[in-house]
């Protein structure tokens, strides 16, 4: 700002020289700098609007003259506001941590906004970031300060924890922002029963198997289930395992020897022996009775016996002939090889009945 003085006198008298005195505060009176001969008026300090907003400045000029003469002006600065302040927010009060059975509108923060611009520079929207897909709720409580409320029911199995981050922007050209983020952890309560991935299960598993428990697993828990009766075993089933398959092998094999014991039973059993008065021993009869153990006897009355020493033959894998003798007193009993026994027919065996019967006393 340029002043400019005039004196209509001549020479010392017309020469002016200014001054200039500056009623605000001590801290701006180096804010300005005057010329004394020019009137020039320069800025010097730096002008800070939140700090002063207008200035009351006085200024004299005065002639040269031996009894010099003067006048005096009042000049008004007005400093207009820029948008350079930043807005502020605080939080004034926050929950980092709630229970998610904490009903809906309880207050988690109370947060307040401000900005040192004036007008529209100075005016301060606040918004919550994501507030679509946040549980929470933004709300103005009164000029200067807003609630954050809980909007929906809180579940931790879904979020455990969140951050919130709060948006602030002011009026000016261009705005001014500022994010101020508040971390919640969400406490777990027992609201959750136990449950099943579904509600029946089917398990199969087969015959003789080793007792105690099945471990069925789901994502989550482990069920532990008794079985109480045998199902039929799916096709995906590892069915030939190695004890499985000794089971089934030993489970053959016994049943074979069965099978043939009983159908050598019933042959016999089926067969009527021929009566003769005398018989000649056969060669097969007489090396059955060498090479069987029942003793040098062949005269067996007692039933109890006789099947005891059926049974010890059996198991070596002979197979025991009784036939009765023709007066009644007694059995003639052979032991003969299995393989034989079976590739022999009846009248042969018949016929070794009556060899061995002529040998008797």
């Amino acid at each position: 700002m340029h002043l400019n003085a005039t004196d209509k006198d001549e020479g010392s008298n017309a020469q002016v020289v200014y001054s200039y005195t500056l009623y605000t505060s001590e801290k701006t009176q180096e804010k300005f700098s005057l010329d004394p001969n020019s009137g020039e008026i320069r800025v010097k300090g730096v002008i800070d609007y939140e700090e002063t907003r207008s200035f009351e400045m006085y200024v004299e000029a005065k002639d040269k003259a031996v009894s010099p003469l003067s006048a005096q002006c009042k000049i008004l600065v007005f400093v207009t506001d820029l948008n350079d302040n930043y807005p502020d927010i605080i939080v004034k009060s926050f929950k980092s941590s709630i229970k998610e059975n904490t009903p809906t509108g309880t207050v988690i923060a109370v947060v307040s906004v401000s900005d040192r611009d004036s007008g529209d520079n100075g005016k301060v929207f606040i918004s919550l970031h994501d507030a679509h897909v946040l549980p929470f709720l933004l709300n103005k409580s009164s000029e200067d300060y807003f609630e954050l409320t809980i909007k929906d029911p809180l579940d931790r199995e879904k979020d455990s924890s969140y951050e919130i981050m709060l948006h602030v922007t002011d009026g000016g050209t261009p705005p001014l922002t500022d994010n101020e983020t508040i971390s919640l952890e969400i406490l777990d309560v027992n609201d959750n029963a136990p449950a099943f991935s579904q509600s029946f299960y089917t398990i199969h598993l087969p015959e003789n198997n080793e007792p105690v428990t099945i471990k069925v697993s789901t994502v989550e828990q482990v069920v532990v289930t008794q079985l109480t009766e045998t199902t039929e075993m799916p096709m995906e089933y590892d069915l030939f395992t190695d004890l499985n398959l000794y089971l089934l092998l030993s489970l053959g094999s016994v049943s074979f020897l069965l099978l043939i014991t009983i159908l050598v039973i019933i042959v016999l059993k089926c067969q009527k022996p021929k009566p003769s008065k005398a018989a000649v021993h056969s060669r097969n009869s007489v090396t059955s009775q060498r090479n069987s153990t029942i003793g040098d006897s062949t005269l067996i009355s007692s039933d109890a016996y006789w099947y005891s020493l059926f049974l010890a033959e059996t198991r070596k894998g002979k197979v025991v002939v009784r036939q009765p003798l023709p007066n009644g007193s007694g059995f003639i009993v052979s032991s003969i090889p299995r393989s034989v026994a079976l590739t022999t027919t009846s009248e042969s065996r018949s016929s070794t009945l009556q060899e061995s019967s002529s040998d008797l006393p």
